[in-house]
């Protein structure tokens, strides 16, 4: 079996691909605002985030409400949009530490997604 000259081509391909697939992988705020506002906001206005007994103490706990009430309403967010509603929340009530695994966007140069985040969520 011959490989032949063509195949470090189509390996190279596939790991340039799998690596922009998973760099891209970050939470969007901006999704996560229009979920919120679709999926949550009937029942749910500021104060509730605003109240001084918050009962999240931290991105996770943010994230486990979200994924707890998606469940409960039988809702059908995926994991990746789950961060999205969980970067939002964070970023507009909350501000605790993001996680890398959510917030890669906002580790490196944020340019375009952090001016539409500023001009478009807050």
């Amino acid at each position: 079996m011959q490989i032949g000259p063509i195949f470090p081509v189509f390996a190279t391909a596939w790991l340039v691909a799998f690596s922009w697939a998973v760099d891209s992988a970050a939470a969007d705020p901006l999704r996560g605002r229009s979920l919120y506002e679709t999926g949550c906001h009937g029942c749910h206005d500021r104060s509730v985030h605003n109240r001084a007994a918050r009962t999240a103490s931290s991105f996770d706990e943010i994230r486990a409400h979200v994924a707890r009430w998606n469940k409960e309403v039988r809702g059908s967010w995926t994991a990746e949009e789950i961060d999205d509603v969980t970067l939002y929340l964070n970023q507009t009530y909350y501000s605790f530490p993001c996680p890398p695994r959510v917030c890669k966007a906002e580790q490196g140069s944020s340019g375009a997604s952090e001016a539409a985040w500023t001009a478009g969520v807050r």
